[in-house]
């Protein structure tokens, strides 16, 4: 039977139609992070699976330490990266997000891509309070991350699709009834159970800033590194002669059994920290390597509510501002003079020395400020807390906590908002930047209530 016109001519219709519908349903997705002109990772669903990993913490498309889990067995199961991660359609489809850094993303279609589904969802586990969170992802949609948490994405995501964090090789900081804890890597023994064990790791989180058990003159250290090894003493830690950033360890056989993981423990010593990276250092000298890099984070505490009252106030400026007028006094044994410390954090306000709530209040504010002055630096880029600190959190509180807004300009305006009685101006770039640091800063620590 010859074929007709008409049949030939369903035939290709029939044949578009899937195609097309096949089409449609793939979709790509681009993420920008923090404001990135070019998309910093990519996802979605397309006929060919495939994977293109760049150069890591490329600055140029914004990126930060936020990555997809990779799903292949490799040696570098997860990576710190651009990457587009796609796959093949499927109703069951999910992608892991990992976040080792606040940011704030934004979800873009792609413009030769089908629509993103209606149902896609972005589900998680608030870091700090254990809350189940979820959001769509939809063109132009805006997402603040938070470090330590781990994401899923997914059609129709619910609660029973969040995850808990399954990287071994990264580990975050928390705060247990108001202590630091440590955070613990762990790693075979050495082959062979040699007599004697040297380790060189390089730790990567600025000279000064770390220091190893006991070691003296570092009382400004923000992390401390501990080493156990079971069958085996620390016979010494030292600094490479050559390297600061290189800590060698020695182990001995102390005659005790010992088969279990060894212990590579990280002590946070303050609530704010630079983030801490562990590798193998370069060079000869050690009998044995981690194999791999470690990613120590600290989790931010800071606050606004100083005096603890649940509330964000004009009062909580004025005792900062006093804080640093009066010279960020330092605990004083004279029960005199520690009076008239915290009293002097009440300068300048309707509150008086002689009201024991007041003076309570005050009490609570300057314990804050003494134990984490870096909290208090919220552009992060000067040495010291200073004035600038204090008129960004007066015109955040002044202006009304602005939320982070999707449309540009209004944006622009909050961030510049946070320069209002200063000598900074919105149109120097640098200025622009430190505010814009300060208010996300400053969004995230209103959040601690």
């Amino acid at each position: 039977m010859k074929p007709t016109k008409r049949l030939i001519g369903y035939c290709l219709f029939l044949t578009l139609t899937l195609l097309l519908s096949h089409l449609q349903a793939a979709f790509l997705v681009d993420v920008h992070i923090n404001g990135s002109k070019n998309p910093s990772l990519s996802f979605g669903e397309d006929a060919n699976d495939k994977e293109s990993p760049f150069p890591p913490f490329s600055g140029m498309f914004g990126v930060v330490d936020v990555c997809f889990a990779s799903r292949k067995a490799e040696p570098q199961e997860w990576f710190d990266r651009l990457a587009d991660d796609i796959i093949q359609e499927d109703e069951t489809n999910k992608w892991t997000l990992v976040a080792k850094s606040n940011a704030r993303v934004t979800w873009k279609k792609r413009l030769d891509s089908g629509n993103i589904p209606e149902n896609l969802k972005i589900v998680w586990t608030d870091i700090k309070n254990g809350e189940f969170k979820e959001a769509l992802v939809s063109d132009g949609a805006t997402l603040s991350l938070k470090a330590g948490t781990t994401y899923t994405i997914k059609r129709g995501a619910s609660q029973d699709d969040v995850q808990e964090t399954i990287d071994p090789t990264t580990g975050y900081a928390r705060k247990v009834e108001g202590e630091m804890q440590s955070i613990e890597f762990t790693m075979p023994p050495a082959a062979g159970a040699p007599d004697d064990v040297t380790i060189r790791l390089t730790m990567n989180a600025g000279i000064d800033v770390i220091r190893y058990e006991g070691e003296e003159g570092k009382e400004n250290a923000r992390w401390e590194v501990v080493f156990t090894a079971n069958g085996y003493s620390v016979t010494t830690y030292a600094w490479d002669e050559n390297d600061p950033n290189i800590l060698v360890i020695t182990l001995k056989r102390d005659g005790t059994r010992g088969d279990d993981d060894w212990k590579l423990s990280l002590k946070p010593l303050a609530n704010s920290a630079a983030p801490m990276e562990v590798s193998d250092a370069d060079g000869d000298g050690a009998t044995y390597g981690i194999g791999k890099v470690l990613h120590a984070i600290l989790l931010k505490f800071g606050t606004l509510d100083f005096d603890g009252n649940g509330s964000i106030e004009i009062y909580d400026v004025m005792y900062l501002y006093n804080f640093i007028a009066n010279g960020s006094p330092e605990f004083s044994e004279d029960p005199a003079e520690e009076h008239d410390n915290i009293a002097g954090l009440l300068d300048f306000t309707d509150k008086s020395p002689e009201d024991q709530e007041a003076m309570d209040a005050a009490k609570t504010a300057i314990e804050i400020f003494r134990s984490d002055a870096d909290s208090l630096k919220f552009d992060g880029s000067a040495d010291d807390v200073n004035i600038y600190d204090i008129m960004y959190f007066y015109n955040f509180l002044a202006n009304g906590f602005p939320e982070f807004s999707e449309d540009p300009a209004e944006e622009h305006d909050n961030i510049a908002g946070l320069l209002d009685f200063t000598d900074k101006s919105p149109e120097n770039q640098e200025d622009f930047a430190a505010a814009q640091a300060a208010i996300e800063t400053l969004r995230d620590y209103k959040n601690n209530l």
